[in-house]
């Protein structure tokens, strides 16, 4: 008997690549939010851990785990402006985003949903930018459930997003294998009851991922890992 019947995936860092996709796009954004205010750029840019000269996030930075309403709170505190407003900025600006794969996608998660996997998707970010992305990779289709941050929900650490998923699929927990680039991905996983396989495609320093049950370079080694780990085919 296989020994997971899912797989839910977090998504900036894990599948798409974080720094080609949200490096240049932030500092774009922070000189456009700052009116090129290169001082005020750079008072945001502190505040979120980003290196606007090398388009860098420091791997503590708040915002490579926090949803677009906290990382709004955060400008919003630096620039003295109403928070829903620069939410709604970046927001529109996310959905327009041009995410880059960290491995062919389709074909990845095609073998996995032929080995019986069923797939889901767990993230902080908003459901617009979410969906705008995962269309244009061409993989909305094989993800049977979609959980992003929003009004009401709370984001990861919390486990609230992977025991939704895990019920909406009837599973128990310990049959879910959770996917991530980060600390607070272990943590949710952990809290939920399910392991987790940390990637090293993410900003997040190798040592802090040291509480996942495996740790490899990308998700393109997933399969080689499911079938050391005990994952038959169906």
């Amino acid at each position: 008997m296989s020994r997971y019947e899912a797989v839910i995936f977090d998504k900036d860092g894990t599948l798409f690549d974080f720094g080609a996709t949200w490096g240049a796009w932030a500092r774009r954004v922070l000189g456009d939010l700052a009116e090129h205010d290169t001082a005020l750029a750079g008072r945001v840019a502190s505040a979120l851990g980003f290196d606007l000269a090398t388009a860098r996030y420091d791997p503590d930075s708040p915002a490579i785990s926090g949803t677009i309403a906290q990382t709004a709170a955060i400008i919003a505190a630096v620039m003295e402006r109403p928070r829903p407003e620069i939410e709604a900025f970046l927001t529109r600006r996310a959905t327009d985003a041009r995410a880059v794969p960290v491995a062919p996608l389709a074909p990845l998660l095609n073998a996995l949903s032929a080995r019986g996997l069923r797939l889901a998707l767990a993230t902080n970010d908003s459901l617009a930018p979410t969906l705008a992305q995962l269309r244009a990779a061409g993989i909305e289709w094989l993800l049977s459930q979609v959980r992003t941050a929003g009004p009401g929900v709370r984001p990861k650490p919390h486990p609230d997003m992977l025991l939704s998923i895990a019920a909406a699929l009837k599973l128990a927990p310990a049959r879910v294998l959770m996917v991530g680039d980060s600390r607070a991905d272990i943590a949710a996983a952990r809290a939920a009851g399910m392991d987790v396989v940390a990637v090293l495609s993410g900003p997040t320093e190798p040592v802090s991922l040291a509480g996942a049950d495996a740790v490899i370079d990308h998700i393109g080694m997933l399969p080689s890992w499911l079938d050391a780990a005990g994952q038959c085919h169906p």
